[in-house]
């Protein structure tokens, strides 16, 4: 009867459980938490990529958008400037539609700006009020050039140039380092103490610290 007893106990006492397959309900409530909390985690990451990317996205076309927007008021803005200046009709989007433009009481003549003096001073005095014009004094390049400047200027006056005769070989040279070209122009007469270059119907010769007019000379600006 006592081993009876004994082994009624034994087999109904409860085994062992298993931990692969049975989990405490605090553990279980533990692991729900974290996987929440992974894929959580995951779908914020991915939402701010998705983010990143709109931004990314937006500025790009944006920045194209801007671009194109302002080279398009450039090109409008330029057509109206040959309109009012140019007297181009406006709209002209034409590649050869260009004009060149002079300051304010300069003269315009194919890429270039020519300035009248109304004063007089000294070859050496003309020099430097052109330079403070941002420009130089008068280089005649061919007779085209010439016959222009006989026109614009008063053929009753003369007009220092920027032509000058240069030590020590006594040679007619342009302000820009060229030598004069006898294939468009007489040469100034050779004359002692007459080595600076004037314009009254031809090129002649005068002594530098006489007094005359003068014409400065500059780029057009291309339009």
């Amino acid at each position: 009867m006592a081993e009876e007893i004994v082994y009624a106990d034994i087999n109904n006492f409860p085994s062992e459980p298993n931990s692969s397959r049975f989990l405490h309900p605090s553990q279980q409530l533990r692991l729900g938490s974290v996987g929440i909390l992974i894929l959580l985690t995951a779908v914020i990451t991915l939402i701010l990529q998705l983010e990143s990317e709109k931004v990314k996205t937006r500025a790009y076309f944006g920045s194209y958008a801007e671009t194109v927007k302002c080279n398009a008021s450039s090109a409008d803005f330029q057509s109206r400037l040959r309109n009012r200046l140019c007297n181009q009709q406006w709209g002209n989007s034409s590649v050869n539609s260009t004009c060149r433009l002079c300051p304010a009481h300069w003269h315009l003549h194919r890429d270039k700006c020519y300035w009248i003096s109304t004063d007089v001073k000294s070859w050496n005095e003309s020099l430097g009020d052109c330079s403070s014009r941002n420009s130089q004094l008068l280089v005649i390049e061919d007779e085209v050039e010439m016959d222009f400047i006989k026109k614009l200027a008063q053929s009753t006056q003369s007009y220092w140039i920027g032509l000058f005769r240069s030590l020590p070989k006594k040679k007619w040279t342009w302000i820009t380092g060229s030598e004069f070209n006898r294939n468009h122009f007489q040469e100034p007469k050779d004359a002692e103490g007459m080595d600076c270059g004037i314009i009254k119907n031809k090129i002649l010769s005068e002594k530098c610290n006489a007094v005359f007019k003068w014409v400065c000379q500059q780029g057009s600006v291309l339009l």
